[in-house]
């Protein structure tokens, strides 16, 4: 009898603090969370809302990203999303002409240029910035560091087919590059 009121009573405590840490969730972290709220003729850039500033490539001027930057504070943002939107090829259309991507690509010292030059602009403007991880947006996370498929550059294709209807032919983008994916919708 003892050893299945124990029992009983294990499961009684697992269940309460089960019900606490649901119960202390909570999905939005800035509410409640310790930061500088501002007031509501102020608020603090924390909580104004982010615009998404989409970079071509790293060939953009520097003092152009800048100033878009504080422009978007001047008229209420409270920093952007910096997004490397970068058009490798594919069914949007073929990389811009002049495009270098070995100069100007993710990661090269030309991007690590403007990169910084965004970081200084959201600092002296008391504004924060968001950072998709990767380019042409996020690339999925979490993930393993040293897996070699986190950082595809992905360029699609598709092709529309009417109901019930068929197709005979090559596959729109086949010999481009690696098929990675193939799906049908």
């Amino acid at each position: 009898m003892a050893l299945a009121t124990k029992a009983t009573w294990q499961l009684v405590l697992i269940f309460l603090f089960l019900l606490i840490c649901l119960c202390s969730a909570d999905t939005n972290d800035q509410v409640g969370a310790n930061i500088n709220y501002g007031t509501f003729q102020n608020p603090s850039a924390r909580i104004r809302p982010r615009f998404r500033y989409w970079l071509p490539d790293a060939s953009a001027d520097t003092t152009t990203v800048q100033e878009d930057i504080k422009s978007a504070g001047v008229i209420g943002a409270g920093g952007v999303e910096f997004l490397p939107f970068y058009n490798y090829g594919g069914e949007i259309g073929p990389a811009p002409p002049g495009a270098d991507w070995v100069r100007y690509g993710f990661g090269t010292p030309a991007f690590r240029q403007v990169f910084r030059a965004a970081l200084e602009a959201h600092r002296e403007n008391g504004l924060v910035m968001d950072f998709a991880l990767g380019p042409n947006q996020g690339q999925g996370v979490p993930a393993e560091y040293d897996d070699e498929g986190l950082q595809w550059d992905l360029a699609p294709f598709s092709i529309a087919l009417p109901a019930n209807g068929s197709f005979e032919g090559i596959v729109p983008g086949w010999g481009t590059g690696q098929l990675v994916a193939f799906g049908l919708c």
